[in-house]
C-alpha cells in the first residue's frame, strides 16, 4: 500500500549532479587520492569534514574552467569567488612601491587564511583535491595585483620554501611543474574575472 502523499509526487528526481540547495553543478571528484603517501603532503586524517561535492568553477560568461594538467573543469570551494578576489586585491597594483604588498599577498594564502582553499574551515589539513584550483586563484590574484608572472611564481616558491614544502620535482621556481601550468593559467586568464 502507498501513501497518498507519495504516489502524488510525480516529479523527477534532480540529476545527480546538481545540488537541490543551491541548483548548482556538482563536481565530486571520486577516487582522487586525497595525499601523495610517502611525498610532502600528510594524509588526511579519518573522521576530517571535507566537502563530499564541490561546485565546478566557471568563467563570468559561464563557461568551465579547465584544469590544465587534468583536462577536466576545476572544483570549486565552497566560497570562492574569483572576481571578487580579484578585484578586492587589485588596488594594490596602485600602491606606491615602497609598501609592500607582499605582506598582504603573503597573509591571505598562508594556511587557513581566506585564499587557502585547500583547507576547509576549521582544518589543518589540505583537501589535495582543491591543491590545483588554489593555485588557479592565487595566479589571478597576483596578475590582479601586477605582479609578473615569474614573480607570482617565485613567491609561490618562497611560499614552499618557508611551509617546508619542497621536493626533488620542484621547478627552479621552488613549486612542482603542475603548479606552475596552474597558476600561469590564473595569471593570464585574470582579466576574464
Amino acid at each position: 500500500m502507498t501513501d497518498d502523499a507519495s504516489a502524488a509526487n510525480t516529479s523527477s528526481p534532480l540529476p545527480e549532479n546538481i545540488d537541490p540547495f543551491s541548483g548548482e553543478e556538482q563536481y565530486g571528484l571520486e577516487g582522487v587520492a586525497p595525499a601523495v603517501a610517502g611525498g610532502r603532503d600528510t594524509a588526511i586524517p579519518s573522521g576530517a569534514t571535507l566537502p563530499k561535492q564541490l561546485g565546478i568553477l566557471r568563467y563570468k560568461d559561464g563557461g568551465p574552467v579547465v584544469d590544465p594538467n587534468t583536462g577536466q573543469p576545476y572544483p570549486k570551494p565552497p566560497g570562492m569567488d574569483v572576481t571578487n578576489n580579484v578585484r578586492r586585491f587589485g588596488f594594490m597594483k596602485y600602491v606606491p612601491m615602497d609598501l609592500p604588498k607582499d605582506a598582504p599577498m603573503a597573509y591571505q594564502f598562508w594556511h587557513g587564511q581566506p585564499e587557502d582553499y585547500q583547507r576547509p574551515p576549521g582544518s589543518h589539513f589540505p583537501d589535495n583535491r582543491l591543491r590545483n584550483v588554489t593555485n588557479y586563484n592565487y595566479g589571478a590574484v597576483a596578475a590582479s595585483m601586477g605582479y609578473a608572472l615569474p614573480e607570482a611564481l617565485a613567491g609561490a616558491g618562497a611560499y614552499n620554501r618557508l611551509a617546508g614544502r619542497t621536493t626533488k620535482a620542484d621547478t627552479m621556481y621552488g613549486i612542482r611543474p603542475d603548479a606552475v601550468k596552474n597558476i600561469s593559467q590564473g595569471w593570464s586568464d585574470y582579466k576574464k574575472w
